[in-house]
């Protein structure tokens, strides 16, 4: 009766080494993947507090305050005076809606100050779009205009 050959011990340290070898390159890709989504987390993070803590400065506040007595004399505010709060809430929207921030902490930091003055600057900012918009559209009709005159 015919006997198989046993294998080399050097033959199982190679295979052994081998899986070895893949199983450490499937670790380290699991780890890598794992470390981007962590680092990915953390600077939503910190983006969201950095927005807030944009919001919370000096200068904002300032801001803040003085278009509030605007609106609570009763005038209107020219684009110019709500450029800088909005700017800013609209850009937390922004980065909101893209995903880059950490959706608690922005809710937690803005939700009642969305609500307040998008309340406060509604009509105001419809207003303002509206006549940009009619300024476009009669800078258009004017272009067409001398296009058609010079033809």
């Amino acid at each position: 009766m015919p006997t198989c050959p046993t294998p080399s011990p050097e033959l199982y340290y190679t295979q052994i080494t081998a899986w070895a070898a893949v199983a450490a390159v499937i670790a380290s890709i699991v780890m890598v993947i794992f470390q981007i989504c962590s680092s990915k987390k953390s600077l939503k993070v910190q983006i969201s507090l950095q927005l807030g803590d944009r919001y919370d400065e000096k200068q904002m506040r300032e801001n803040r305050k003085d278009l509030a007595k605007l609106l609570l004399a009763g005038a209107t505010p020219t684009s110019a005076q709500m450029e800088v709060v909005l700017d800013h809430l609209e850009t937390v929207a922004d980065f909101y809606l893209r995903g880059w921030v950490d959706k608690g902490i922005i809710h937690n930091s803005f939700c009642i100050a969305f609500r307040y003055w998008w309340a406060a600057l509604n009509s105001n900012v419809t207003a303002i779009r509206s006549s940009l918009m009619l300024h476009y559209m009669n800078v258009l009709k004017n272009s067409q205009q001398s296009t058609t005159k010079n033809t």
